[in-house]
């Protein structure tokens, strides 16, 4: 199954299309070809990215009713501690308790002139 879905694809990304959304499609199984069969090679991946969207369906909602973020730490922030939390509660992991393993590590790896730059909480 594997090696036969692989060769379908390697066949897609091999024809030239003229139709631009057919060539546009081709571009991007090409780009993602190493990614695009890992949910059957890998234990635990899911062939959608479904429940992932839908965990962060009502970050996006909120993100478009606050506005812009005003700069690029703000949106990184924003984007990536949901995330975060969301995987680890997904994986059945203790969201409180990573975050604070990863702050803890995070703090210990900086260097003193770092955090002694850095407010206290």
């Amino acid at each position: 199954m594997l090696r036969n879905a692989r060769r379908v694809l390697r066949h897609w990304m091999s024809n030239s299309y003229k139709k631009a959304a057919v060539r546009k499609f081709a571009e991007k199984i090409r780009r993602g070809y190493p990614h695009w069969l890992t949910f059957v090679t890998e234990s635990g991946v899911e062939p959608t990215n479904n429940r992932a969207e839908r965990a962060l369906r009502e970050l996006v909602v909120q993100r478009k009713i606050i506005g812009t973020l005003r700069n690029e730490k703000g949106i990184f922030i924003y984007e990536t501690l949901p995330t975060l939390l969301a995987t680890w509660k997904q994986r059945g992991l203790d969201p409180q308790g990573e975050l604070s393993r990863a702050l803890t590590e995070a703090w210990q790896g900086m260097r003193e002139s770092e955090r002694s730059r850095r407010p206290t909480a």
